[in-house]
């Protein structure tokens, strides 16, 4: 099917050629000249050939070791042992590769390239382009920069590179966590309806008293003391006299009930179920947070990292990047977990990586890494030389072997059957340190403080206030006051010893006692009448 240029219908390109032939058109001389061979005579062929295959190791420093029997370490994907002399191929790839000599009967023997990188010419794709090797056994991206040097087979998975870091410390604690419930906006709009429902109470209850006089009154402090102590369940002793007045008291109680049911249920969720406070949960905040990326040197993340016309490099350009020749066990050791490193992210490649964890699990208590979601995914496949010439029968057979899922299932056997660095740790206990209530402490120290502040003010104040009036006592009783001990006639004039302060003067030809009281000179007049009168005056002045 296809549409026509100039009518835009749909129509069948096989039957308009039958019916219109395309006569007297030269196509020119086809690509391949040769007719291809027959599967049938490659499998023929095929029997008892003998290929030589190259797959991946671990690079030493030390060549002499080459000379032992050991395991060359590259992962579950592939890997390689000597043994008597000779090497051979371990790991998911040698376990296809191994199917497929079952089904064409072909035979192989192992070599290994001197050097890890890939597009070197002692590397795997070198010795693939030299056709030195007849096909590359492992795990190998499929990229548009390795296909210049060899052919790739059918896809056998997804590879998929994480992000490996540092698991924080459980419930670390910024000392805020009774506020974490509730977002900021949501403690400002708490406070505005506090602030709203006080002066509306204090409003109602000012109107109503212009109407019934012999109504209490309430300051707006009052109200505004009964909304926090609605809010915090102490109880108050104002009593609503109007229906308007009840309506806002039993909205503010509901509000005030439904609020802390959410507190208390959010603050219990918040303390016990095991989620941790991640620095990064993305792979964005990898490059937002300016984190170290920790990359095995001449691997393939190194090779796209650094290559600017992929999409990874324009991702982490800016992200600070260290290249290393170590394992993943040592990454991980001297990278990840060092006390003396923060923020350094371990850029590893699955499944490989899985396993490295579990079994750095089975040595300790917890894991102590967290694996983030894939940083890059690409599909990996074989290698083939650009002259073999039997890629369309391991094509065949592998794609089946993927179809049927026993690659998975290769993978699989490897890989432990729980994830062992999860986010979620599935603790049903926790216990809660003083760095958690921390809140709790310095809102008890702060009310403390400042109620001793407003008691130390009260106390002052009264002292004060109550210093003022003794003075004022002391200075009135001293001026016209007898001694208590004293009894005599108030109808009489008082005797002159009684009053040490008093000063007696004759003005206009009468004799005056002359005082002075709160700064005023008084006269008092000695043998009248007038002496009682004036002696009533001076006390209702006290």
């Amino acid at each position: 099917m296809g549409k026509c240029f100039h009518c835009n219908k749909r129509v069948n390109i096989s039957t308009f050629l039958l019916d219109y032939p395309l006569n007297g058109l030269n196509f020119g001389t086809p690509l391949i000249t040769s007719s291809p061979v027959p599967p049938v005579e490659l499998e023929k062929e095929l029997r008892d050939k003998h290929f030589t295959i190259g797959t991946l190791q671990v690079k030493y420093a030390d060549m002499c070791l080459f000379l032992f029997n050991f395991i060359l370490k590259n992962g579950v994907l592939s890997n390689a042992y000597r043994q008597n002399g000779s090497w051979y191929g371990g790991g998911v790839a040698f376990q296809i590769i191994n199917q497929l000599q079952k089904i064409y009967g072909f035979q192989y023997s192992v070599v290994l390239p001197t050097e890890n990188h890939l597009e070197s010419k002692e590397g795997l794709f070198g010795l693939i382009h030299d056709e030195y090797v007849d096909l590359g056994a492992a795990f190998l991206p499929v990229t548009a920069t390795y296909s210049k040097y060899a052919n790739f087979s059918t896809i056998l998975d997804m590879g998929q590179w994480v992000a490996v870091y540092k698991r924080p410390e459980e419930l670390e604690s910024d000392g805020l966590g009774l506020l974490a419930p509730f977002t900021t906006n949501l403690w400002f709009s708490i406070l505005f309806c506090m602030m709203l429902v006080g002066c509306t109470l204090y409003i109602i209850l000012w109107i109503f008293k212009k109407f019934c006089s012999k109504c209490k009154g309430r300051s707006l402090m009052e109200c505004l003391w009964f909304v926090y102590g609605a809010l915090l369940k102490q109880g108050y002793t104002i009593t609503p006299k109007t229906d308007s007045a009840r309506i806002v008291f039993a909205s503010w109680w509901m509000f005030v009930m439904l609020v802390t049911t959410f507190y208390t249920a959010n603050l219990t969720a918040y303390l016990t179920v095991a989620e941790l406070p991640l620095p990064i949960k993305t792979i964005s905040d990898i490059s937002l947070k300016k984190c170290t990326l920790i990359i095995k040197a001449e691997s393939v993340i190194e090779e796209l990292i650094t290559n600017d016309l992929e999409k990874l490099y324009a991702i982490y350009k800016n992200s600070q990047k260290i290249f290393v020749n170590d394992e993943d066990e040592d990454i991980l050791s001297n990278w990840i977990s060092n006390k003396h490193v923060h923020h350094h992210v371990f850029i590893a490649e699955q499944p490989n990586i899985d396993v490295v964890l579990h079994q750095n699990y089975l040595t300790q208590t917890r894991c102590p890494y967290i694996t983030l979601s894939p940083v890059y995914t690409l599909p990996r496949a074989f290698a083939y030389s650009k002259s073999f010439k039997f890629g369309s029968l391991f094509d065949k057979a592998i794609r089946n072997l993927v179809e049927v899922g026993l690659v998975e299932h290769f993978i699989k056997a490897y890989l432990p059957e729980s994830n062992s660095c999860p986010l979620n740790l599935r603790r049903t206990e926790r216990q809660l340190n003083n760095s958690h209530l921390s809140m709790a402490y310095y809102l008890m120290i702060t009310g403390f403080l400042l109620a001793f502040i407003i008691f130390t003010t009260e106390i002052a104040t009264k002292i004060f206030k109550r210093r003022k009036i003794r003075s004022l006592k002391k200075e009135a009783n001293s001026a016209v006051n007898l001694p208590s001990s004293q009894f005599m006639n108030v109808l009489l004039s008082p005797c002159i010893d009684h009053f040490p302060n008093l000063k007696k003067k004759l003005i206009n030809g009468r004799l005056y006692w002359v005082s002075n009281i709160k700064g005023e000179l008084r006269l008092i007049p000695i043998r009248a009448a007038s002496t009682l009168i004036f002696h009533k005056r001076v006390k209702r002045t006290q």
